[in-house]
């Protein structure tokens, strides 16, 4: 019977080191990176929604403005006839990402009740805005 005890008690002091060495998120209510602790609330988390949305339509934004620009610089290279058959979707295009820079300074202030029909339509904007883009583009390529 002694033989027995002893390896026992070994294997039940490293089953309780391990155990208390491990990162318990259930008690400590720490959740893991890119999660959210059953803790956090409504208002943290819609924060961190808006957080993200806002980057996301912030890089979206910033990569059709740079394309509109050049564009616009093709446009004047193209001679005459390239600048005068797409000086008027240039500044269509130009008009709505305006608008949509008005929407993208009112994301943190959307109301909680109004969020998926804005975020709704800021998307519906920002792919019309780039379909606009992708036709006005092909159409100054077939026009060369």
């Amino acid at each position: 019977m002694r033989n027995l005890t002893l390896p026992f008690a070994g294997l039940l002091l490293v089953g309780m080191s391990i155990g208390c060495s491990r990162t318990d998120t259930a008690r400590t209510g720490d959740a893991a990176p890119g999660t959210t602790s059953p803790g956090t609330t409504a208002a943290a988390r819609n924060a961190e929604e808006r957080r993200e949305y806002r980057e996301t339509m912030q890089r979206r934004y910033d990569d059709i403005d740079r394309k509109i620009n050049d564009l616009e610089e093709r446009a004047e290279r193209g001679g005459k006839k390239v600048k005068a058959e797409t000086r008027e979707a240039i500044n269509d295009l130009k008009a709505q990402r305006k608008e949509i820079s008005a929407r993208m300074s009112r994301i943190d202030n959307e109301a909680a009740e109004g969020w998926n029909d804005f975020k709704r339509g800021m998307g519906e904007a920002m792919d019309k805005l780039e379909s606009g883009y992708n036709r006005t583009l092909e159409a100054m390529k077939t026009d060369r």
